[in-house]
């Protein structure tokens, strides 16, 4: 079915501009968890996909990342400082011959749903694009609320076997 252009420009102005850009469906938590990985994998000289991430958080949502990856600071953050953060330590590698690009991979999920909210136990393993090897493995927690019938970010924070010890047998996944 074709929409006549008025419509469609009706449609998009409606929605806002991140539901306009993205052609996922967000009303399954496997669909979000899927984006949310894709966001902060990239390929060798590829820049991050940074609208992904911004799809799938809430507005205000905040992240937490390891103490080991802030020197030990507490440092909560919202989604556009965490992308700052993550550009800045990138910055001057993307395109040079050191450049190895870089995959985070979702290897287990556990989901616990009760009406509107979720919380989810993402274990995962990251490393260089190519060659490809792990060099990390961990577990993000990520709290999701639905609205407007689609699943949202409201908060992750993670940790990692280098400061919190080998990964417990039920969360390791394939």
């Amino acid at each position: 079915m074709k929409l006549a252009p008025a419509l469609l420009a009706f449609a998009l102005a409606s929605t806002t501009p991140l539901q306009a850009q993205s052609t996922v469906d967000f009303a399954s938590i496997d669909a979000v968890m899927d984006e949310l990985y894709a966001s902060v994998t990239r390929e060798p000289g590829a820049p991050f996909e940074w609208d992904r991430l911004r799809a799938v958080m809430l507005p205000g949502a905040i992240m937490l990342p390891q103490r080991a990856q802030t020197q030990g600071a507490h440092t909560m953050m919202g989604v556009e400082d965490f992308i700052s953060w993550v550009d800045g330590a990138w910055d001057g590698l993307i395109g040079t011959e050191q450049d190895l690009g870089f995959y985070e991979r979702q290897t287990n999920l556990i989901v616990e749903e009760f009406g509107d909210v979720a919380h989810v136990w993402t274990t995962y393993e990251k490393g260089p694009w190519e060659p490809r090897q792990i060099t990390g493995r961990g577990i993000n927690s990520v709290q999701l609320v639905k609205r407007d019938e689609r699943w949202y970010v409201l908060s992750i924070t993670w940790d990692e076997e280098n400061t919190a010890g080998p990964m417990p047998e039920r969360y390791r996944g394939s």
